[in-house]
């Protein structure tokens, strides 16, 4: 039996956003291919199931599937089929994305689980980077007793960590601006975007870029950015970029890349920055560990640097100058070499070495394939070359 329209499987596969290459490879769309999914409409029941069993170990047929769904006058067998084995490969990927933000975790790279978790628009289950949060956080406090004996945050009679119920709402939009989230009686926050601004208090909080705040408290924070805040209250806070505020207070652990400009007041807290820590003379230090010059906070936090992506670079003008890329890995397969100029990625201009860091760490997190525009002597390349893992 043939459709007159097109098939309405389709609305469930193009709104998921499916890849048309899962893992990074070539679309296939070869003789075989099209046989299998022919057979997939056979009056042979056998003929059909092992033509579905075949195509689901070809992840990069989904270009294929998706065209036959697309066709109007396709079979109905065939579609339903289609449409199971699309279903089935976003499901695999989809699992894949967690395995790796729950990898990325385990290892410390906590900026990198920011970056991929804020990016992602889907999870299954939705829950699911928020657990792996909520374990960061609650290893951090553990990393921070066993070497400092510090955390007050270890309280009992309310943890934010591990049990996730206890996180009553849910704020999920891409960039979160001017949003006010108050901590409301017995329910904690979760909130996510590309920024977050507002006086927040309780939860967990996740921002690929820059968190402002008036009080930080009873939970943790995560930022691929900087951090201000007056008050930080019981709570830990992670972030790649600079951090600012006025009291840090009652068992606090704050972890920071760059910069911390020191309040004016810390009490049983511990401050770490990879940079430095300014404390202002006159400010109140007690019961506290401050730790400077730190590139591995607690033994386990890294933050991302390009050269395990497998690409160092130093500043020139108009970009970055490439010092090395690794044999076999993504730049150097994509013919890229010492001495080359990086000056756009996917047409963003190339500051410096930092903007270029982040701008890979964000490409990173968003997979796809992107194009470089590269400086060779007296030529300029395109060079395309693919984000996947």
């Amino acid at each position: 039996m043939f459709l007159k329209r097109p098939i309405l499987f389709l609305g469930l596969v193009v709104a998921t956003g499916l890849s048309l290459s899962l893992r990074g490879e070539p679309p296939a769309d070869d003789k075989e291919v099209r046989q299998l999914i022919h057979r997939l409409g056979s009056k042979s029941f056998k003929v059909r199931e092992e033509a579905e069993r075949q195509l689901l170990e070809r992840e990069n047929a989904a270009p294929a599937l998706q065209r036959i769904l697309q066709t109007p006058g396709t079979d109905r067998e065939v579609a339903r089929r289609a449409t199971q084995i699309l279903v089935e490969f976003q499901r695999r990927e989809r699992r894949r994305a967690l395995e790796r933000l729950q990898s990325l975790g385990k290892q410390g790279e906590i900026d990198q689980v920011i970056e991929r978790f804020v990016r992602r628009r889907e999870w299954e289950p939705q829950e699911s980077p928020w657990r792996v949060l909520a374990e960061i956080a609650g290893e951090l406090v553990r990393l921070e007793i066993r070497s400092y004996g510090q955390a007050e945050l270890n309280y009992s009679d309310r943890t934010p960590f591990g049990d996730l119920t206890a996180y009553r709402v849910a704020v999920q939009p891409e960039t979160v601006e001017d949003t006010q989230v108050h901590l409301r009686k017995s329910g904690l926050y979760l909130v996510r975007g590309e920024s977050v601004k507002g006086p927040l208090l309780g939860g967990l909080i996740a921002s690929s870029g820059d968190i402002q705040a008036a009080t930080l408290g009873l939970g943790a924070v995560f930022s691929g950015g900087s951090v201000t805040a007056t008050d930080v209250n019981r709570c830990v806070v992670v972030c790649d970029g600079d951090f600012k505020a006025r009291r840090i207070v009652h068992g606090s652990l704050i972890i920071v890349r760059g910069v911390v400009e020191a309040p004016a007041l810390i009490h049983n807290s511990t401050i770490i920055s990879a940079s430095t820590v300014h404390v202002p003379k006159g400010a109140t230090v007690k019961n506290s560990v401050i730790k400077e010059k730190d590139p591995n906070p607690l033994g386990f936090v890294k933050f991302f640097d390009p050269a395990r992506a497998g690409i160092e670079v130093n500043q020139a003008d108009g970009g970055v100058r490439i010092k090395a890329a690794t044999e076999g890995k993504r730049f150097a397969r994509a013919g890229l070499k010492a001495g080359d100029v990086i000056a756009t990625i996917d047409g963003e201009a190339i500051k410096d070495p930092e903007s270029f860091r982040r701008l890979l760490r964000r490409k990173l997190a968003e997979g796809g394939k992107g194009k470089l525009n590269v400086r060779r002597g007296e030529k300029t390349l395109e060079v395309r070359i693919s984000w996947k893992d």
